[in-house]
């Protein structure tokens, strides 16, 4: 799956959003960089003033007690918005190319736009950050491929 999400119709400023590829959150497999990127959109999400009286998780790729509390809070306020708003403390990976599922609006989806919305700069310099590496991942897979390829063609086959 693409950490890079393309939405097909843009959603409050955003044509693409930094998704998560398994699900984060309490007895889910939160792999290291999708906690990381929970934790960074956090951090730009809630960048006002609230901080200081409950304390942001630190990005340690690890999902801890302050992540999956922030991760309840987030979606308790989208429920106020969206009362249809599941809140299970737990960011899904965005499914398909919208920014909504069956339960409303994508958690994750949501956070990059509070994210983006609270600090547009930041949320950039991230979102541009996760493209590049996503783009070194697939140049390493296509020349691992292409590596593959020319082992293949070199070896002679025997047929019986």
């Amino acid at each position: 799956m693409s950490r890079i999400l393309q939405l097909k119709t843009p959603h409050q400023g955003l044509s693409s959003i930094v998704n998560v590829e398994a699900r984060v959150g309490s007895a889910q497999p939160n792999l290291r960089d999708d906690v990381k990127i929970v934790q960074q959109l956090l951090l730009m999400a809630y960048s006002d003033s609230r901080q200081r009286s409950y304390g942001l998780p630190r990005v340690t790729s690890h999902f801890d007690a302050a992540t999956g509390f922030w991760i309840y809070e987030f979606q308790v306020e989208m429920k106020r918005a969206v009362p249809q708003q599941i809140v299970d403390g737990v960011i899904s990976p965005a499914q398909g190319a919208t920014h909504y599922g069956p339960g409303g609006i994508w958690s994750i989806v949501r956070l990059n736009v509070y994210a983006f919305q609270s600090d547009a700069v930041s949320y950039k310099a991230f979102a541009s950050e996760w493209q590049e590496a996503e783009l070194g991942y697939r140049m390493v897979q296509v020349s691992a491929a292409s590596n593959r390829m020319v082992q293949v063609s070199a070896t002679s086959v025997r047929r019986p």
